[in-house]
């Protein structure tokens, strides 16, 4: 049984955005979803944007990257200026919450056609914090 007053008014007013977890695991004390809260949930939101393809999902065609197409492209300035435009797009309209500082897009190796994106941003609603996610984009197949 859990105590009425483990979630205080304090610790409620700090949670200020939450996401289920993308794997959908359960919480093993209580049994029900576990959630991520605030800058994690923004930071699997734009891990979740990026690694989608346009067209991948039914009902909102638009809402993903471009950025697995481009890793046989070649590697070069331009083309990722252009994957960093493209990004800070797609983010600024479909994940509100965050404020994009810095994109770095960098090649993980030539031969394995992988690159590593660091995303800098900050959020709304927390003021004066910077956070980073980083995560690798490589072929599926």
């Amino acid at each position: 049984m859990s105590r009425a007053d483990k979630n205080t008014l304090e610790q409620k007013k700090r949670e200020i955005y939450s996401d289920f977890l993308n794997n959908f695991d359960q919480n093993p004390f209580t049994g029900v979803l576990a959630r991520v809260t605030n800058e994690e949930s923004v930071a699997q939101s734009l891990k979740n944007i990026t690694l989608t393809n346009r067209g991948e999902r039914f009902y909102n065609s638009n809402k993903g990257s471009r950025i697995r197409s481009s890793l046989f492209e070649l590697f070069d300035s331009g083309m990722f200026d252009a994957i960093k435009i493209e990004l800070q797009d797609t983010y600024r309209y479909y994940e509100p919450r965050a404020i994009i500082n810095d994109i770095i897009i960098q090649p993980d190796t030539l031969d394995l056609n992988s690159l590593n994106v660091s995303i800098i941003f900050s959020i709304i609603n927390i003021p004066g914090q910077n956070f980073q996610v980083s995560l690798n984009v490589q072929r599926i197949r």
